[in-house]
């Protein structure tokens, strides 16, 4: 199958930055691009204090359980970037940009994005499970969840989290976006 211009909704060269910008029929292009940059940003800049404040304050950190914050956030910082440069580029340049769906361009950056999300949903899990024993059983709270374990625990999400997401590497499981 070839890209031919009469395939897809705009010819070639209407994606390029210039079009984007000037051609009427993108308006609502342009729109969904500011609305999605709004939110990426507000993202980005709230992760990243919430890094920095939990990294700054030693009172915090004393707090093992703060470890999955960091992680917490540090995914949402991974799957905002992905959503800034691949998604927005995908909307703004379409075909031009993503090519053949068979390009690994196409599924290593959705599978590192998979990767965060996956270990972002086991983070949550666990919080809401130290949440849960810090309320009814007070007493193990701080044997169970010592600095050591909370390191096991942000490795063993993440490598739980790669694994959830390493089908999307093989050619019969994809999901392109």
């Amino acid at each position: 199958m070839s890209l031919t211009d009469d395939t897809f909704e705009y010819a070639l060269d209407q994606l390029s930055i210039g079009a984007f910008l000037t051609l009427p029929e993108r308006a609502d292009d342009r729109l969904v691009v500011g609305i999605l940059y709004i939110l990426i940003i507000f993202g980005i800049l709230a992760n990243i204090a919430l890094i920095l404040t939990v990294l700054r304050s030693k009172e915090i950190r004393i707090n093992s359980t703060y470890y999955l914050l960091v992680q917490i956030a540090a995914s949402n910082l991974i799957m905002l970037l992905s959503e800034a440069f691949f998604r927005v580029a995908g909307i703004v340049f379409r075909q031009a940009y993503l090519g053949s769906v068979h390009s690994p361009h196409n599924y290593i950056i959705l599978f590192f994005t998979q990767c965060a999300w996956w270990s972002f949903v086991f983070s949550l899990t666990l919080t809401a499970f130290i949440r849960f024993v810090c309320i009814f059983f007070v007493g193990r709270y701080d044997r169970l969840f010592t600095r050591n374990s909370m390191r096991f625990a942000v490795l063993l999400t993440s490598l739980m989290g790669i694994s959830m997401a390493s089908p999307h590497l093989s050619p019969c499981c994809r999901v392109l976006w």
